[in-house]
């Protein structure tokens, strides 16, 4: 295995939430101190309560780092106008000496869309927004005074000087797995693909993401390929496994669902989220990072399940027995 196969971080607010910014400051730069190679945010306004926004954490993120790459994971299109997303990510790729990793999608939690006003239409033209506002923001980062006109978006002569550091551009990651839809966009613009699914269903969508790129003219190779994975932690034995997950269940798992009108068991709760996780053992862990290994992932985002005052525990052993252990990371 060659060194290019990257291991990212999502850093998540429920779990710092006690520590505030300090405990994000200080857990992003222990990130960076045990080597991981890049930090994700959500982009959420509420979900889940304590909440700091994406955008104006990754550019104070940006002053604390130096080495790691530091992304959302990802935007949502419906919440910023695209041409001011271009001005934002140019300026905080420009601040981070080029290291921004662009994360955009078409957005799917409605209930935050309805607390803050925000128009909730279908997929389909969701998915049509993201791609006008993909065709703008790229223009906007390669061109001196572009335009464009759209069904939702236009622009006219809009100037975004300076560019971004990276060229062309920062790297796109586009989120999701809708095969009628965000596919199609995802083989047209996008530099990463990012999906969270069993490997079985991963390596199915997949074989639709190679039949869109052939359509669209993109060697499928082109496009890297990323699964994020909501539970990650290793724990000696199954008894702590069980332990710990159940305090995730009963912290968030189970109001996940109540969220959205429905109810969940523990063990049905777990028999899902199992297959999406990075958990058990070191072994155990290895084995499942080699299964999406086999089928063409190069680029892991990590959720460690665990609070602000046993994560840094968790960050170090799996870097030390899991990820240092894989043939070419060291």
């Amino acid at each position: 295995m060659a060194d290019d196969v990257k291991f990212g971080v999502l850093l998540s607010f429920k779990h710092l939430a006690s520590g505030g910014w300090d405990a994000v400051r200080k857990t992003a730069m222990e990130f960076e101190r045990l080597g991981y190679d890049k930090i994700w945010l959500g982009d959420h306004m509420a979900k889940g309560g304590y909440r700091l926004e994406c955008w104006t954490t990754l550019s104070a993120l940006s002053t604390v780092t130096n080495r790691i790459r530091l992304g959302p994971l990802v935007l949502c299109n419906s919440f910023r106008n695209p041409s001011l997303v271009a001005k934002m990510a140019a300026t905080l790729d420009v601040i981070s000496g080029g290291r921004l990793e662009f994360g955009i999608g078409a957005g799917f939690y409605w209930p935050e869309y309805h607390a803050y006003g925000i128009p909730f239409p279908g997929l389909s033209v969701r998915v049509k927004q993201l791609n006008e506002a993909l065709e703008i923001i790229k223009r906007m980062w390669t061109q001196d005074k572009p335009s464009y006109k759209g069904t939702y978006y236009q622009i006219r002569e809009a100037a975004c000087d300076p560019k971004p550091l990276q060229k062309p551009h920062p790297p796109i990651t586009l989120a999701g797995g809708n095969e009628q839809h965000t596919l199609k966009v995802v083989a047209k613009h996008a530099d990463q693909w990012d999906f969270s699914a069993p490997v079985e269903v991963y390596r199915n969508k997949l074989r639709v993401l190679k039949e869109y790129c052939v359509a669209a003219g993109r060697e499928f190779d082109e496009i890297e390929k990323s699964c994020f994975f909501t539970n990650v932690g290793v724990y000696p034995d199954e008894k702590e496994l069980m332990q710990t997950m159940r305090r995730i269940y009963d912290m968030e798992g189970r109001k996940v669902y109540d969220r959205m009108g429905g109810q969940i068991t523990f063990l049905e709760w777990f028999k899902k989220v199992r297959d999406r996780s990075i958990i058990g053992s070191p072994e155990q862990c290895t084995a499942r990072i080699q299964e999406y290994l086999d089928i063409g992932v190069r680029n892991f985002i990590l959720r460690f399940v665990e609070t602000e005052k046993t994560m840094g525990r968790q960050l170090r052993i799996f870097m030390d027995k899991v990820i240092a252990k894989l043939p070419g990371k060291r």
